[in-house]
């Protein structure tokens, strides 16, 4: 897909380019606060810095990601939570070198064949702090314990969430990334020019527990299998909804022509709601 992007005044677009444009400054290596081996407690990534998890720093705890911060899980395993502040990152499996070496949100999806567990839930702007950067939320063949929500405001600039296990839901709230979101993303159906990371490489989700989607927009939900129903309202801007398959119902509410290169039914098992 191609999504329609929105367009930005010259700050904006500044402020959004700071993370994800190639070449822009990274926040430095975290120290200190980022675990050198395996950990029994809570770990918090300061501001600035980046925090790296592997197979060899398990985390036997919560993980808060301060306001400017980013933390990239390769094979992690976390038993807790992970809250991220206004203004934070995660990337799952999905290296920031590789996003901001390849292009960022236009560069080339590569897959590094890790699998990153959370035992708990995930939580993306829990805690709104104004005045800060809008950067990315990525999950790459993740599995999650407890659900995943993205909260009202958060103004991301990417979201993808792309092969993953979610227990517990998938809930976005206001969600208008400025270069599009990726709820599952199958190699197209038809011939697509993709011009965006993710477009057509992002792998189908299984989430239990529904998904419930209300004010987002520039949004693809394609290609998953749903378990526990799915509530999309869609806002000003383009959402299609493709490709699953859902049980427990479905209401589809203020959709729009978003992507055209995954024509596929959805298979919907349960009651079909109306729309106001």
């Amino acid at each position: 897909m191609m999504p329609k992007l929105r367009a930005l005044s010259a700050a904006a677009v500044a402020a959004a380019t700071i993370f994800a444009a190639a070449g822009a400054p990274m926040p430095a290596a975290a120290t200190g606060g980022c675990p050198t081996g395996p950990t029994n407690g809570d770990v918090e990534v300061a501001s600035n810095t980046i925090c790296i998890l592997t197979t060899s720093t398990p985390v036997k705890g919560d993980v808060t990601v301060d306001d400017h911060g980013v933390l990239e899980l390769e094979g992690a395993s976390i038993s807790g939570d992970v809250y991220v502040e206004y203004g934070g990152a995660l990337l799952s499996d999905y290296a920031v070198s590789t996003y901001l070496g390849s292009g960022g949100a236009n560069g080339t999806y590569q897959d590094t064949g890790k699998r990153s567990s959370v035992g708990g839930s995930i939580q993306y702007n829990y805690e709104e702090l104004p005045g800060t950067v809008p950067v990315v939320l990525i999950l790459i063949n993740t599995s999650v314990g407890k659900g995943v929500t993205v909260g009202s405001g958060s103004n991301l600039y990417q979201l993808a969430i792309c092969g993953s296990n979610i227990s517990g839901g998938l809930n976005l709230y206001d969600v208008e990334p400025t270069m599009g979101a990726f709820v599952g993303d199958p190699p197209p159906t038809s011939t697509e020019n993709n011009q965006i990371q993710f477009d057509g490489h992002c792998a189908g989700n299984k989430i239990s527990g529904g998904m419930h989607a209300s004010e987002v927009n520039d949004i693809a939900i394609e290609g998953n299998q749903i378990n526990g129903g799915l509530t999309v309202y869609g806002g000003s801007d383009d959402v299609e909804v493709d490709g699953n398959t859902i049980t427990g119902g479905a209401t589809l509410c203020g959709l729009g022509t978003y992507d055209e290169d995954f024509n596929v039914p959805n298979k919907i098992s349960g009651t079909i709601g109306q729309c106001k």
